[in-house]
């Protein structure tokens, strides 16, 4: 399954296969977040070095403040679905760490080195 993760030509077939990857059970799990959270910035970060409009698209929200609005995800998303029509006035359930991580990558591309709170 991992051989089938990493060289998938297509995300979805990706994540598929990487669905079907068992972590050992004995593995402490702040060990496997930090391993899952480095992968995450590796995979996002080629995904915009690949793309330059997409990369563009990225360096356009300037300092706006960018959330992953994906309601079933509690970890990369904020727990907001995006088409909810109270979406400014709920309450965020998820960690956004997928927006903290594009923010992220937005001040390093451009070239400032501003922390931002950070996935690892």
């Amino acid at each position: 399954a991992m051989a089938a993760t990493l060289t998938a030509r297509e995300p979805k077939t990706a994540k598929l296969e990487g669905k079907k990857i068992r972590i050992p059970g004995n593995v402490d799990k702040s060990i496997e977040n930090k391993a899952v959270n480095h992968i995450m910035e590796i995979v996002v970060k080629e995904k915009f070095k690949q793309n330059p409009n997409l990369k563009r698209y990225l360096l356009s929200t300037s300092k706006k403040n960018l959330h992953e609005a994906y309601k079933w995800d509690h970890k990369w998303g904020c727990g907001i679905n995006l088409y909810e029509s109270d979406i400014f006035r709920k309450q965020r359930t998820g960690g956004d760490e997928l927006g903290k991580l594009l923010m992220q990558l937005r001040a390093e591309f451009e070239g400032n080195n501003t922390e931002v709170k950070s996935v690892h």
